[in-house]
């Protein structure tokens, strides 16, 4: 069984994809697909395993808790909250109206030299609005390195997301290039942290709780989480 992983970084909507013969494992492999995809909090996720032969009708059931579809969306960031469609094309349709989440913001943003600008009024704009403003200078150095890293190296478009989430500040870049991006070795040596401060991704590691990469058939997404001053801080929080 093949599984393919698609996203379109002019609608955030992520695509997963499988081909042959769908068994118990096959849909396991299905499930961990998903669970990847939705680690790098795409607007929604569409499941099409139209193409897909189910050995087992159970199957299904190790994919989404919904027996018997074949086609269907899964809205905002909760994994396996789906909603079953007939067809590829009415699982897309309905991934589009799906409201943002209202602690998430999303740009997208062109291989330009003015984009780690954008994508830094973007988190700035967003931690104002959610109320997290002692955080917002350190993601707003984050997301310029990482933008920054991507405009250098990817040679595409990218999309930059930040959500917030059991008192964490994640941000997203979102790429089509294959190059993953690496410290320095004198970095590598020094990860006990000897000492602050540095440029571009020995930054990102200073001021992120923690950082990596997750790779995708077109692109990868680099990702990083910053911790909110105070541990009371709820998504519930206006």
């Amino acid at each position: 069984m093949d599984i393919t992983v698609e996203h379109d970084f002019e609608t955030g909507i992520a695509f997963v994809g499988a081909s042959g013969n769908l068994d118990a494992s096959g849909a396991i492999r299905v499930r961990l697909a998903v669970n990847r995809v939705f680690a790098d909090r795409p607007h929604a996720v569409v499941i099409d395993l139209d193409a897909a032969h189910l050995v087992a009708p159970s199957a299904l059931d190790s994919v989404v808790a919904l027996r018997g579809a074949r086609t269907f969306a899964m809205l905002g960031s909760r994994p396996y909250d789906a909603r079953v469609l007939p067809d590829r094309r009415r699982a897309v349709a309905a991934a589009l109206s799906a409201a943002q989440p209202p602690h998430q913001a999303r740009a997208y943003l062109r291989q330009a030299l003015n984009a780690p600008a954008a994508a830094r009024r973007m988190v700035a704009l967003a931690c104002s609005r959610w109320g997290v403003e002692p955080v917002s200078a350190n993601a707003e150095l984050v997301v310029s390195e990482l933008v920054t890293n991507a405009v250098t190296h990817a040679g595409s478009e990218l999309e930059v997301v930040a959500s917030l989430n059991d008192g964490e500040l994640n941000l997203f870049v979102r790429d089509h290039g294959r190059n993953l991006p690496q410290l320095p070795a004198s970095r590598l040596r020094e990860r006990a942290g000897k000492r602050l401060g540095g440029l571009g991704l020995m930054l990102v590691e200073d001021l992120a709780v923690a950082w990596g990469t997750t790779c995708a058939a077109h692109g990868k997404t680099v990702w990083a989480r910053l911790r909110l001053a105070g541990a009371g801080w709820q998504t519930s929080h206006q």
